[in-house]
């Protein structure tokens, strides 16, 4: 028996001990309650969204559903759930600010025309790809791409057409617009846009930067091909937004695989110098590995590196400063960038500074190349 539905039985009382059967999800469970009165097996409706929101957010219950078993919504209260919005409870003490809670409580109800797009499809899709390698998330409900003082949390896009009746609610932005039966999927139960009309979406109603952050993921992820979405870009003419989505896939690059590799490598551009490549792989004239390197230049012979947190400890450091003597061996120019390059637009621009210094020292003392660039 689902957990809900468990939570739920906790308000029969009085009368005599019985068996209740509970319909959920296609099949009939049953338990044994305490001193309690005889309730009649009874089916729990519940829509498609409803199946997801229990994965997402185990407890929440509407009062439809408490009624359906006889449970008004004092008793809610007084079983220990606390009102999140109107006709909707969660168990007391639910971290309801989690970007999956957020979710559920958003797509509770909905009714079937209607489905979750933006950021919280985006991290169904991302957690749709199987990976044992890639822990990153980068949809957690907050604005990719951005420095940390200025993160915010974003409120579930929901995806509605016009003729739709669907009140606003606390923590949710409407968007009223067609969804093909193409563009509808479901995953973990829930109902989103699919991954095509997420990246279409987001590329359109985001800012530039968050907006390439995202096609940069969901296009490494193997979820979207760029040639797709710019075929729906021009299916969606006359589209609000749809010119600021074209200009942000022209930008992105699905060889990124982080979102701070995406802001060097736009920070790199915007400097006015030629787009690197992402994430080659650097050999010499033997095809010997030297490194897999986060950006290059090929023409200029510069190479750009992110230092995260994980860059930190002695050992790495050791590690990377050999491995920078060996591309400079090769006659490569390195440039890194940590977190405070990236944070605040005096170290942007102190960054792109440095960037073009080592572009002046490129060309100043043109060399040979002594090295191929491969993918793998």
């Amino acid at each position: 028996m689902g957990l809900r539905a468990s939570r739920l039985l906790h308000f029969a009382d009085i009368g005599s001990v019985g068996r209740v059967g509970i319909h959920i999800r296609g099949r009939v469970g049953s338990c044994t309650t305490g001193p309690a009165r005889p309730i009649s097996p009874v089916r729990i409706s519940h829509g498609w969204a409803m199946h997801g929101v229990e994965r997402l957010l185990p407890g929440l219950i509407t009062v439809r559903e408490a009624r359906a078993i006889g449970v008004d919504r004092n008793r809610i209260a007084r079983g220990g759930f606390v009102r999140v919005r109107r006709g909707t409870y969660v168990p007391a003490g639910t971290p309801v600010g989690d970007a999956d809670a957020r979710m559920a409580i958003a797509a509770s109800g909905l009714p079937d025309a209607v489905v979750l797009g933006g950021w919280a499809a985006a991290r169904l899709h991302e957690r749709s790809v199987p990976s044992t390698s890639d822990p990153l998330v980068v949809f957690d409900g907050t604005m990719p791409g951005v420095g940390a003082g200025d993160q915010r949390v974003l409120p579930v896009l929901v995806c509605a057409p016009r003729e739709a009746r669907i009140r606003p609610l606390p923590g949710v932005t409407l968007l009223r617009s067609g969804i093909e039966s193409t563009e509808r999927v479901v995953l973990e139960g829930v109902p989103v846009t699919s991954a095509l009309r997420t990246a279409f979406d987001l590329a359109r109603t985001w800012p530039l930067t968050p907006g390439v952050v995202a096609l940069d993921r969901l296009r490494n992820l193997g979820l979207i091909d760029a040639e797709e979405l710019a075929a729906l870009t021009r299916r969606k003419v006359g589209w609000s937004g749809v010119g600021h989505a074209r200009r942000a896939l022209e930008l992105s690059d699905g060889g990124a695989e982080s979102p701070r590799e995406t802001l060097l490598r736009l920070l790199w551009t915007d400097a006015g110098l030629a787009r690197p490549l992402a994430n080659k792989v650097v050999r010499d004239l033997d095809g010997r590995f030297v490194a897999r390197v986060d950006l290059i230049d090929p023409d200029a012979g510069v190479v750009g590196e992110y230092n995260g947190g994980f860059h930190a400890s002695a050992g790495r450091r050791s590690r990377d400063a050999a491995r920078q003597e060996r591309l400079e061996a090769l006659d490569l120019l390195m440039i890194r960038a940590c977190d405070p390059d990236l944070a605040t637009p005096h170290g942007r621009m102190a960054w792109q500074m440095r960037l073009r210094d080592v572009y002046a020292r490129a060309r100043a003392h043109p060399r040979r190349r002594s090295w191929i660039l491969t993918d793998r």
